[in-house]
């Protein structure tokens, strides 16, 4: 009887064995850029703990159904409203699948008043604060230095509300993809050449210089 009862306890180990294989495995799977409105494309990477194979959907469905292939040496690039969803799987067990909802908007130029060209106008150049930089181009984009902090953006012009030809609130999508603005008062520009940016004066930088 001991026998039998043996040999029943070995086979039902032999069952759960392959079950078992997985407990202990970390297979959560971490998405880099959380849910959020964002603007213009942006780069996503996929990973995981261990060695398992991440699968994943832009298209809000199940993963585990035909899901994609995630490759770790290309990040996924996402432009267009999106709904990732990805997984890790290895061996016969599976992980929890994890998910991010993505609003992408685009940049428009939406002020082409004359007065919001001559502002552009005014301003161009690079101007800097202490270890800030920022340069403005006339085609409408700057570029900015803030320590390790660097970047670049196209940007919209959006005029005072008090009607002062020489103030601005430009518009301009920073490195987490987020809309970011500069309130510029341009008064000053015709006495020393400097701006106002965000409450701090900026002095120009002459091109002779930077070469």
């Amino acid at each position: 009887m001991k026998k039998r009862h043996l040999i029943a306890l070995f086979m039902i180990l032999l069952l759960l064995i392959p079950s078992l294989s997985g407990c202990g495995k970390d297979l959560t799977t971490k998405i880099s850029l959380e849910s959020g409105e964002y603007y213009g494309e942006q780069e996503i990477t996929l990973s995981n703990a261990g060695t398992g194979t991440i699968y994943y959907t832009l298209d809000g469905s199940d993963p585990r159904d035909g899901g994609n292939e995630y490759n770790p040496e290309m990040p996924l690039k996402i432009n267009y409203d999106s709904t990732l969803k990805a997984y890790t799987k290895e061996g016969s067990s599976k992980g929890k699948v994890v998910e991010a909802t993505y609003t992408i908007k685009n940049m428009e130029q939406t002020d082409q008043s004359s007065g919001a060209l001559m502002f552009t106008a005014y301003i161009r150049g690079t101007y800097q604060s202490g270890d800030s930089r920022i340069i403005f181009n006339q085609d409408r984009s700057l570029e900015w230095q803030n320590g390790s902090d660097t970047g670049s953006s196209p940007y919209t012009i959006t005029m005072s509300s008090d009607e002062d030809p020489l103030k601005a609130t430009l518009t301009y999508i920073n490195n987490d993809g987020k809309e970011a603005k500069y309130e510029i008062d341009a008064n000053a520009i015709w006495q020393d050449g400097s701006l106002v940016i965000n409450g701090t004066t900026y002095q120009p930088v002459d091109d002779e210089e930077e070469e």
